[in-house]
């Protein structure tokens, strides 16, 4: 996650994720 290249990919997987775990 500190990579700013793959941000983007990065970003909205991390998004996604995110929100998946917080719905648990």
């Amino acid at each position: 996650m500190m990579e700013m290249r793959s941000s983007s990919q990065s970003f909205r997987l991390w998004e996604v994720l995110n929100e998946a775990t917080g719905k648990s």
